[in-house]
């Protein structure tokens, strides 16, 4: 597939977003490539939220604001009006990293034929500290032992058309890790092609009220491991497989780390 006629779905799900929303519409509608839908699928919100979306509604390729059983069925809401050939979830409190993120992603893709592109991601704390984050292919074994997404976080996903619809959607019988769910579920699709994208595509903003900082996804994450069959691993092959996932990560970022820790010191001087 030439990389002109890649077709992109994003997809924000929002709910009293009105303190960040805007930002993040604005990082997507400022993006070079053209071939880019944006779906918006917003819960009842009773803040402004609405009205700001509002303002740019001729610019979304479908908007909707009515009640949801969670943010998993209104991010399924946005995927059953998705056509793009991948599609990125992102966070109504993030935003795309520069304006040609995309069009960087879309020039990687040309003749690919992966199912999942897996992009690098920036995490800011506060709007302060900023860490870089890279990420590479890794099995369904791996990111079970290492006990958490960080590996391929939801952020830095792009997944295509095809593999969502095999997925089915998300399970909305989890309200805060039903990304975890979904992307160990994606790992075990026989012959899955995973693809890395060199490129910074989103900013994940860790804030106060951020579900990330709230700690609600814990009791899910750990549910989910036990439910993939964490435990059914030995303890020396889960300690021996977390070693080496996590050793792996931190040699990628090696650099990422060194300039982040220096950032620290350098914000509390």
């Amino acid at each position: 597939m030439q990389a002109s006629l890649l077709r992109f779905s994003i997809i924000t799900v929002t709910f009293n977003s009105e303190c960040y929303v805007e930002e993040t519409i604005l990082s997507v509608l400022s993006q070079t490539y053209p071939y880019i839908e944006y779906i918006i699928i917003d819960g009842d919100s009773t803040d402004s939220t609405p009205d700001i979306i509002s303002r740019y509604r001729d610019r979304l390729h479908y908007f909707i604001s009515e009640p949801d059983e969670n943010m998993y069925d209104a991010i399924n809401k946005g995927l059953a009006q998705a056509t793009g050939d991948f599609i990125l979830v992102l966070n109504s409190d993030d935003v795309l990293h520069d304006a040609a993120c995309i069009q960087k992603i879309a020039s990687h893709v040309c003749c690919n034929q992966s199912d999942v592109l897996v992009a690098d991601i920036v995490t800011t704390y506060n709007s302060k500290l900023a860490k870089k984050r890279r990420h590479s292919k890794v099995s369904f074994s791996e990111l079970l032992l290492s006990g958490h997404s960080t590996f391929l976080p939801h952020p830095a996903l792009f997944v295509s058309q095809k593999t969502n619809s095999l997925l089915n959607g998300y399970n909305t019988h989890y309200r805060y890790a039903a990304d975890f769910d979904y992307i160990l579920r994606m790992l075990q699709l026989p012959g899955i092609r995973i693809c890395n994208i060199p490129v910074y595509v989103t900013i994940f903003r860790i804030h106060p009220t951020s579900i990330t900082s709230s700690g609600k996804i814990n009791n899910e994450r750990l549910s989910i491991l036990e439910k993939y069959g964490y435990k059914d691993h030995s303890l020396l092959s889960r300690k021996m497989g977390w070693f080496y996932g996590w050793m792996k990560y931190v040699a990628m970022n090696f650099d990422n780390y060194i300039q982040y820790f220096t950032s620290r010191v350098r914000h509390s001087e």
